[in-house]
């Protein structure tokens, strides 16, 4: 839940709503703390595409794996590292398709590896442009509803692994205005 929301929040903004998902999670490198330290899941959206999901803090690395969401079609991929994406490619390449890759950057990822290394820029941009919204009285880009989305399928992977991986159906991808969840359209 905590490490891996923001990853979690951009796969749902990419795919869209989820319909069903099957998850595990386990202890298996920490002793002393009441959460899961690894996990695995399978989602299903409701558009037909399919993802893997795994998220740990139990590997090891000296300097921290990148979060990273790989996107593969019949023609074409794209790779989005922490924030920067790093793979854009297409069965025929578009000659602007160069110019959206991201330099590739040196160091750890996102926190990955030092939880005290995590930046507070898109936190601070995130909350700038909630508090503009407020005061100018419009919603903000991103919204409660559209928050909750990330936490709701979260909450199914858990519900899945609690159950030995059984998958459980999700309501966003019946009724993806969020109602059946108590959640008005904005």
């Amino acid at each position: 839940m905590n490490q891996g929301i923001h990853t979690v929040d951009l796969l749902l903004w990419f795919l869209g709503a989820p319909k069903r998902v099957s998850a595990t999670a386990g202890l298996v490198a920490h002793d002393g703390i009441e959460v899961e330290d690894i996990a695995a899941g399978w989602i299903e959206f409701a558009n037909g595409c399919r993802a893997t999901l795994a998220s740990s803090t139990a590997c090891w690395s000296g300097t921290g794996f990148p979060a990273e969401i790989r996107i593969h079609g019949t023609t074409g991929a794209a790779v989005l590292r922490d924030d920067k994406l790093t793979a854009f490619e297409f069965e025929k390449p578009l000659p602007s398709d160069a110019a959206v890759i991201a330099p590739a950057t040196e160091g750890g990822g996102a926190g990955a590896n030092d939880p005290k290394a995590i930046g507070h820029a898109w936190h601070r941009a995130n909350l700038e442009e909630a508090i503009a919204a407020i005061r100018a009285g419009k919603q903000p880009a991103v919204n409660g509803a559209e928050g909750r989305k990330a936490v709701e399928l979260i909450l199914a992977l858990y519900q899945s692994a609690q159950a030995g991986g059984t998958p459980v159906e999700l309501p966003m991808a019946k009724d993806p205005s969020l109602k059946k969840l108590g959640v008005k359209k904005a």
